[in-house]
């Protein structure tokens, strides 16, 4: 696992991560609001690894993978599940590695847009619901705190969704 930085695991981090985000997905849906944390993530390739260091992102390069989105904006998640998912899809179409970046917005919060997402499954699970965020604006290279470096045949996702469809297949079975 690269990373810029390296103070924590990878493991750790992500495992962290989700809970955060279960909490605040039952925070958001009891409230109806929840507060945008002070670091989102961003899920692309390694294809874009040096201009991302030395340009930041930028919304005229971002949404190259997604045909539905005509605007120029940049995403960014809560969830690094989620931010996995965006950055194999980005593997697919560009070629390198998954790579997971680090973004701090506790200085762009005013300028985020915030939309809960749910991935389209048959069977959505609290896994499934993430809030993604867009940033019309480009963000800068010191905004980016970390990176994650992910191997694409050991992948967290792939690994939860096994998991995950063996369990609704085993409680399938026992209806």
């Amino acid at each position: 696992m690269n990373s810029k930085i390296g103070y924590i695991s990878f493991l750790d981090f992500y495992t962290e991560n989700m809970y955060d985000c279960i909490l605040n997905l039952v925070k958001l849906r009891q409230e109806g609001r929840v507060a945008v944390p002070d670091f989102l993530y961003h899920g692309t390739t390694t294809t874009f690894l040096h201009d991302i260091l030395m340009k930041g992102l930028l919304p005229e390069k971002a949404g190259q993978c997604w045909k539905e989105d005509s605007e120029k904006r940049i995403f960014l998640t809560d969830s690094m599940y989620a931010a996995e998912l965006f950055a194999l899809k980005a593997v697919v179409v560009y070629g390198g590695e998954p790579i997971i970046f680090v973004v701090d917005v506790s200085n762009l919060k005013s300028n985020l847009a915030l939309d809960e997402e749910t991935f389209e499954k048959e069977y959505p699970t609290v896994f499934d619901t993430y809030k993604q965020y867009s940033f019309e604006e480009p963000i800068s290279p010191r905004e980016i705190r970390d990176y994650y470096i992910l191997p694409k045949d050991k992948s967290i996702f792939q690994l939860i969704e096994t998991i995950r469809d063996n369990y609704l297949k085993n409680s399938q079975n026992k209806v």
